[in-house]
């Protein structure tokens, strides 16, 4: 049955809008280009690249679902620049991947620390010269799930998704008439970008000062009050460290049990038996997730404990939260206060030294329980060490779930402003 089309709105092609809005395709939008990047004899090859340089040479890490990231920049020579007759950013430029992960768009406005950029060949740039549409408007309409969809449907190729000018150009956009309401709905979303993006600023600023506060509290260069008053350093094989601390092995302080996949056919989804932990995939923000059973149990492991990767990557830690059974790629950790967990996070990156295998890394059973670690003596020091850490990691958990909030919010306002169901003019 028809759903009923409300007074002063129209059915089109991409959905119900207001009557005085339109639908178009991209390529029938008056002064806006899509140019794709420089696939000549002038390309620059990969010995050309530099970790520096005059015009940042975008790649595919750059370009990603929360727009530009330059974490990993490659830059070209202005010489090579100036042989390349195509995929030069200008101000309000978008930028679309169309080879391999497609469909991330950023934006470059004044927020990018770079004046010269270029896009590669797995990209488009889409410029609008129109002056009836709002800049921003065209970027927020191009990432909405409206075109995302289409952008789903133009791609072809299975092994490395594709899709092409034409392709782009294909693609329908919502235009609201007036430009004023444009900007409306542009500011709006814009607000609550900007919302998301300063709380995600604050949380990489927080995860940083934790970052320093476990190098300092958990070598004991800082000791917290009531602690280590009178008391000096020692050599020991892991550095100094203080005189009433020790270097211990992790098989002689903490219950460590390795993983044992049970036999596939005991796995099921309707969750029989206990959830299986076999890796990352099982893992979410360092929490264990339910996601397959198993009804033959060979490695139990009880709610609570301490859970590692042991085949690549290996090191990550997490936490159980419910009892579970621990697949070949995890091992756990048992100890009584939350000292050794945040102990285990420190090091996280220093296990993959210890690793064996060529194609997945993995650390094996004597080396998980031969590794060294430092720790206070007094169970008292430990405790109150973990508790400054644990409430820097809810602190940071508590601000993630804010933006969790708003990017949920964000997308009901995006499903509402974009398509008219709430008018902001």
């Amino acid at each position: 049955m028809e759903k009923h089309v409300p007074e002063r709105y129209k059915k089109t092609e991409v959905g119900v809008i207001p009557e005085d809005w339109k639908v178009v395709r991209l390529a029938d939008v008056d002064r806006c280009e899509i140019v794709d990047g420089d696939r000549g004899k002038n390309y620059p090859s990969s010995s050309e690249l530099r970790s520096s340089g005059y015009c940042l040479f975008l790649n595919a890490g750059n370009v990603t679902t929360n727009g530009f990231q330059f974490n990993d920049c490659e830059f070209i020579s202005k010489e090579r620049d100036a042989l390349l007759s195509k995929g030069k950013l200008f101000p309000n430029d978008i930028v679309l991947t169309t080879r391999g992960t497609i469909g991330n768009i950023a934006f470059f406005n004044n927020t990018v620390p770079y004046s010269n950029l270029r896009i590669n060949s797995g990209m488009v740039l889409i410029r609008n010269n129109n002056t009836s549409i709002h800049k921003n408007y065209l970027f927020m309409i191009l990432k909405s799930s409206i075109v995302k969809k289409q952008i789903l449907q133009a791609s072809f190729g299975s092994a490395q998704p594709q899709l092409t000018v034409r392709g782009i150009g294909s693609l329908k956009i919502i235009l609201p008439k007036e430009k004023i309401e444009q900007q409306a709905i542009a500011t709006a979303l814009s607000d609550v970008d900007n919302l998301i993006s300063s709380l995600e600023q604050l949380i990489e600023k927080k995860k940083a000062i934790k970052q320093g506060t476990m190098q300092e509290l958990l070598t004991g260069r800082r000791r917290l009050k009531g602690f280590g008053e009178g008391k000096g350093y020692k050599q020991t094989e892991l550095g100094m460290i203080p005189e009433d601390w020790e270097v211990r092995t992790l098989g002689s302080v903490a219950k460590i049990i390795m993983g044992q996949s049970p036999s596939s056919r005991y796995y099921n989804t309707d969750g029989y038996g206990l959830p299986l932990i076999q890796g990352n995939a099982d893992i979410k923000n360092r929490k264990t997730i339910e996601r397959v059973f198993t009804s033959e149990v060979t490695k139990p492991v009880e709610k609570g404990a301490i859970i590692m990767s042991v085949r690549a990557p290996v090191g990550e830690i997490s936490k159980a939260l419910f009892d579970a059974c621990l697949g070949r790629g995890v091992c756990s950790f048992s100890y009584p206060n939350d000292y050794l967990y945040h102990y285990l996070i420190f090091m996280e990156e220093t296990w993959s030294q210890f690793s064996t295998g060529s194609t997945f890394g993995a650390i094996n059973s004597k080396t998980v329980n031969g590794r060294e670690i430092m720790f206070p003596c007094t169970v008292e020091e430990q405790i109150t060490v973990a508790d400054v850490l644990s409430e820097m990691d809810s602190e940071i958990e508590k601000l993630q779930t804010k933006v969790d909030k708003y990017k949920q919010i964000k997308q009901g306002m995006m499903q509402n402003l974009l398509t008219g169901r709430i008018r902001l003019v």
